[in-house]
């Protein structure tokens, strides 16, 4: 991933030697960095794009690349709409991209609205929904929320992959807790008790490691932040 514009330079110089086949671009650029995001103004974006990461999409590297991810509001949608406009006015082609990353914090409707919004502006491309999840709410809202918003994305040919949330959104959107141990989310998540797999059980059991091996298949961006929260 490459956080922000300013350290886009020391980032390519690490991707170029990774191996790496899809990179993200620009975490929530539209937004303050009291709030998570990088604070980047779309013509400071569009020059640093096409300067230092559009190199990226040719061979040798042949490098999927995401458009910037912008916070999951109107504003988002301005910013895009003006980086966009600021690409054109430097580069006859724009800042091309491959798939779209985007993020949304609310209720389910309000995903799917998001969602849909999204794909009307890029209907060609693939999106991975990076980061989402309903905030601070109970554990009872939180699984209604997974259920119904998994089963939704599991419907759109568009969406691609799909990760969840981080620290802000409250304990109730973890998968694992700070001992490795499933939470209640992550168990239902799983299959549940059927499946074998109960709240409080540990990551260094042999189902929760399976388990990992079918996040690889079905969703590997959330296998991958699931591994990290065990280490």
């Amino acid at each position: 991933m490459i956080h922000s514009a300013s350290d886009a330079q020391s980032a390519i110089a690490t991707i170029e030697s990774s191996g790496a086949t899809h990179v993200l671009t620009f975490n929530e650029p539209d937004g303050s960095t009291a709030s998570g995001g990088t604070n980047t103004t779309p013509a400071a974006a569009a020059s640093i794009w096409l300067d230092t990461i559009a190199p990226l999409r040719l061979p040798p590297y042949n490098i999927s690349i995401s458009l910037p991810a912008t916070t999951g509001s109107s504003q988002g949608l301005t910013w895009l709409s003006e980086f966009n406009t600021s690409c054109y006015a430097l580069s006859r082609t724009g800042c091309e991209f491959d798939f779209v990353a985007t993020h949304w914090y609310g209720d389910f409707d309000g995903l799917a609205s998001w969602l849909g919004q999204i794909h009307a502006l890029y209907p060609s491309k693939k999106i991975w929904l990076t980061e989402f999840a309903v905030p601070a709410v109970s554990t009872t809202e939180t699984l209604s929320f997974m259920n119904e918003s998994l089963a939704y994305l599991d419907g759109l040919s568009y969406v691609e992959r799909t990760d969840d949330a981080g620290a802000f959104t409250g304990g109730g959107v973890s998968m694992f807790d700070n001992s490795g141990k499933l939470t209640e989310l992550g168990a239902v998540y799983l299959g549940g008790e059927a499946d074998g797999f109960e709240e409080g059980q540990s990551s260094g059991a042999s189902g929760v490691k399976c388990a990992t091996t079918i996040f690889a298949v079905l969703i590997p961006s959330l296998m991958v932040m699931m591994v990290l929260e065990l280490w």
